[in-house]
């Protein structure tokens, strides 16, 4: 019996069948590098004063003419935040940037509870001076 070189019968099956596997194992590996968190936690914010602690999530629930509902009014609507009934957990105290249409919280007096900072703001329609 004579030794001889194995060749296979059919190059491009085993072609088809090379690139296959190489392909799972990438895709294996795409899913596996992207199922694991890549962010950083920081428990602390630093400012030029000392530490502030991080607020974590604030949750909103908004009320527009007593009513709540899921909405932020539209910016232009003729609705402005009522300061006087707006309220937050936690010590934060909300206030309103009317020209960017967007939430402003003083942390000023901010002591981290048990519980995360909820904020409930009050939009009312203005009063318009004839």
């Amino acid at each position: 019996m004579k030794l001889q070189k194995y060749k296979s019968k059919d190059p491009k099956k085993i072609g088809i069948i090379l690139f296959t596997i190489v392909c799972v194992l990438l895709i294996a590996g795409v899913f596996l590098y992207t199922s694991f968190a890549s962010f950083e936690t920081i428990d602390s914010i630093n400012f030029m004063n000392g530490k502030v602690q991080d607020p974590g999530d604030i949750y909103f629930a908004y009320y527009v003419d007593g009513e709540i509902t899921w909405d932020l009014p539209l910016q232009n609507s003729g609705y402005t935040l009522d300061t006087e009934s707006s309220n937050c957990t936690n010590g934060v105290v909300p206030s309103w940037d009317n020209a960017l249409w967007r939430f402003i919280g003083d942390y000023s007096n901010y002591s981290p509870g048990n519980t995360r900072t909820r904020c409930e703001l009050y939009f009312v329609k203005e009063k318009t001076v004839d």
